[in-house]
């Protein structure tokens, strides 16, 4: 059976829709234009321009509100570790589907690590336990500003070490700015995604510059949902196809894990994935949509 053939036109048609910036959606739209793939926070105040883009009618104070105050929307460390605002309903989409199986890890965003499983003598895989074991103390408090969160955490897993790991856990860090971070808030600050992941830390109220950090039970007042849709393993796919089979969507580094990983997603849900290709040839992966290839002109 052929392959359709995509022009360049319509592959840019297919994403445009897809991130709703072929033509913006009405007002009260904004949990559909979140909940497509997420809004970007990275510099901070990105993911409200992206709503104004987004969607007609967007205030600031609108999006303030459904972000601090009805909690409709949350803001996590989520794909590719980024902090991202998604709908608080599809955590389960954008935390717990990311979650690493025994034998999927490492993430990109932990390879750095290996400095300090050196220094330590400790894995990852040995650290994350005792770190998640810390951020429980989030459900009852919240701390501003990440070099913040880290040294809480980091404070509370020194405890939690073989005595002999203690002053290497308190050592100046070698990443960055050793005058300002251990080796304790290091390893931390690489664990905080799968801890987000695991539904233990969120982004709370900002407090001027600087973002407030805690346990999502304690911001929305109940644990957050984790169920994830069936076609859990397909959103970013579907925003960002038409993708070349084994480049970054389809191998899962520009997800933020490794090839395992998306390979057991992409088995779940109903969207079949449909390889097409673009002249001269070439494969291109999940996500492509023929009804969705169509210019169409922003009003």
């Amino acid at each position: 059976m052929s392959l359709p053939v995509l022009t360049e036109q319509q592959a840019l048609a297919h994403r445009l829709h897809a991130h709703h910036l072929d033509a913006p959606l009405p007002a009260g739209g904004l949990a559909q234009a979140a909940g497509a793939c997420g809004l970007q926070n990275s510099p901070p105040g990105a993911w409200e321009t992206a709503a104004f883009v987004r969607v007609r009618e967007a205030g600031l104070a609108g999006l303030h509100d459904a972000l601090y105050h009805d909690k409709t929307l949350l803001q996590a460390w989520s794909v590719r570790g980024v902090p991202l605002v998604f709908p608080t309903a599809d955590a389960g989409v954008f935390l717990a589907a990311l979650q690493a199986r025994p034998g999927e890890e490492p993430w990109i965003y932990t390879r750095g690590i290996g400095l300090a499983e050196e220094f330590l003598g400790m894995t990852a895989g040995e650290l994350l336990p005792l770190v998640r074991q810390a951020a429980a103390a989030l459900e009852r408090d919240t701390v501003q500003t990440k070099e913040a969160l880290d040294q809480y955490l980091a404070d509370r897993v020194r405890p939690l070490l073989p005595a002999e790991k203690r002053p290497l856990w308190d050592a100046p860090s070698m990443y960055g700015s050793p005058g300002r971070q251990t080796v304790g808030g290091a390893v931390v600050s690489f664990l905080l995604r799968p801890c987000a992941f695991g539904g233990q830390v969120v982004f709370g109220f900002r407090q001027g510059v600087h973002p407030t950090f805690t346990a999502p039970a304690r911001w929305l007042g109940q644990p957050l949902p984790q169920a994830a849709r069936r076609w859990a393993g397909r959103w970013c796919p579907f925003c960002c196809a038409p993708a070349p089979l084994g480049g970054r969507w389809c191998s899962g580094s520009g997800r933020g894990c490794t090839p395992p990983s998306p390979r057991r997603r992409a088995g779940w849900g109903s969207r079949c994935p449909r390889p097409t290709r673009t002249p001269p040839g070439g494969s291109w992966c999940v996500g492509f949509c023929t009804a969705t290839a169509r210019p169409r002109g922003r009003s």
